[in-house]
């Protein structure tokens, strides 16, 4: 299995400044999103976060249309935070597939399993909401050629790691997403071989 480094390191690789860090931070950035979550998780780890966010307004909507069938990315639930529109919403159907493309590889999850991620997944990003928590305010930023950037992809790493965390999965949330697209023809292993010899390379 692919570790949650190699993951993350993914996750670096699809922000927009990626190819200005600097190689010898990607782990700086990793090790920090991962020790942040960790703290986070720790402050509610036995909390009903359901009831949190049902304080908050927000309303848990489990949606069962379609969703998006030509992207290979898929939507599996997403925060709403405006001031009268606040929902958390869950696309079961996808959910589902996502469930039976996995199941042979992944064993003792089912679809309340996943739906408990998406959930934790998307308290996290309302807590970075909702207290301005953002961890990249408080990391390195890049270099550029006007200004300096923040690492956005960090506050997904963080809600992943966060995730995980407080469901107590033994598999990386992103790790199944990323067996879902080998299992549906998107991507081969050799993607994720590719990225973990590249990580190694650097930080060897």
């Amino acid at each position: 299995m692919i570790s949650d480094d190699v993951i993350y390191f993914l996750e670096l690789k699809q922000d927009l400044v990626f190819k200005r860090i600097n190689r010898k931070d990607y782990m700086y950035y990793i090790e920090n999103c991962k020790s942040f979550a960790s703290k986070i998780y720790e402050m509610y780890k036995d909390e009903d976060i359901v009831s949190i966010l049902k304080n908050h307004g927000f309303e848990i909507v489990e949606i069962y249309d379609d969703g998006n069938k030509k992207s290979p990315y898929v939507l599996y639930s997403e925060i709403i935070f405006f001031d009268k529109d606040r929902k958390v919403n869950i696309y079961i159907n996808d959910l589902k597939k996502k469930l039976d493309l996995i199941s042979e590889d992944i064993k003792d999850i089912d679809l309340n399993f996943l739906i408990n991620l998406c959930i934790a997944h998307e308290f996290y990003h309302f807590l970075e909401i909702e207290y301005d928590i953002y961890i990249q305010k408080y990391l390195k930023k890049v270099k550029g050629i006007l200004f300096k950037s923040k690492v956005n992809a960090c506050s997904e790493i963080c809600a992943i790691e966060f995730s995980k965390l407080f469901t107590n999965s033994k598999v990386n949330p992103k790790y199944m997403d990323y067996i879902s697209l080998i299992k549906s023809g998107y991507i081969d292993y050799t993607y994720l071989k590719e990225a973990e010899n590249e990580l190694y390379n650097i930080c060897k």
